[in-house]
């Protein structure tokens, strides 16, 4: 398999069909990791220190002194619910951008023109569905996985409860068995990758039910396996290719943005400044 040549073809598909950008777009904005409400936990936590204050702090040092409770839980729960639309938005968007680039695509390879209107016509359909239930089959077993594990791996700060003079160990261990956690992560993340990619073209370009979708991906990884892994190789390599010129690119833009702003401040300054005295 010539993978240079995918990756030509791959790039002159991209510039030349226009109509596939909203949708790569689409995807990259809603793309990263939404969902995580466990933030807005955090920041409820917080608010019930206000009402740990008692004789140690004057009142008036409370941000939430005055406010009427009703108000403040009205304005927390319309918070949480536009974070919930948002989540709901997001994952929508993810699925039918999905399902649109990877159809737009098939139709491209077989000669036919594509446009925004039909990517949302393939999008918006029970392709999006599907691949939804992949990614829900496929991602919640794995996040129970991932916070289990990383229970464990933070277990050794169990120590600090028992004995304070074992602080430097716990945090020792601690360290060393989550940065362990995160490899394994990585590496986990890189054998799921493949399986949900081709899942998802096989439920988009075969119609296939989701179970034998990946029942097919699962058949293909075991004849292919090798062909899969050098293409999860050489995409890592664009991703990691793409993140430099990123890194670059914005490195740049700070860059000439800085020398825009102080150019013109400087020249006001010396224009401005008055003549010393002699």
């Amino acid at each position: 398999m010539d993978y240079v040549a995918l990756l030509k073809r791959a790039f002159h598909i991209t510039i030349k069909y226009r109509a596939l950008w909203l949708f790569g777009i689409l995807l990259a904005i809603f793309g990263g990791g939404g969902g995580r409400v466990g933030n807005f936990g955090g920041g409820g936590s917080g608010g019930s220190e206000g009402g740990l204050s008692g004789g140690n702090l004057p009142l008036n040092n409370n941000p939430f002194a005055g406010i009427d409770p009703a108000v403040l839980i009205g304005v927390i729960l319309i918070v949480l619910f536009l974070v919930l639309v948002l989540m709901v938005i997001g994952i929508v968007v993810r699925s039918v951008s999905r399902a649109a680039l990877i159809g737009m695509v098939a139709k491209i390879e077989d000669g036919d023109t594509v446009s925004v209107k039909d990517g949302w016509r393939i999008g918006w359909s029970a392709r999006a569905w599907r691949i939804f239930l992949i990614n829900v089959i496929i991602g919640v077993p794995l996040t129970f996985l991932a916070l289990i594990t990383l229970a464990f791996a933070a277990s050794p700060l169990v120590l600090l409860a028992i004995d304070h003079s074992l602080a430097p160990l716990a945090i020792v261990l601690t360290v060393i068995f989550v940065l362990i956690w995160i490899f394994v992560l990585f590496v986990l993340a890189l054998v799921v990758s493949p399986v949900m990619e081709l899942s998802w073209r096989f439920t988009v370009l075969r119609e296939q039910a989701v179970l034998d979708s990946l029942r097919s991906t699962l058949s293909l990884l075991k004849h292919r396996l090798k062909d899969v892994a050098i293409a999860v190789l050489v995409m890592i390599g664009v991703g990691i290719g793409v993140a430099i010129v990123m890194f670059v690119a914005v490195i740049l833009l700070v860059v000439l943005g800085g020398l825009g702003a102080a150019i013109p401040a400087l020249a006001g300054y010396v224009l401005t400044k008055e003549p010393l005295v002699a």
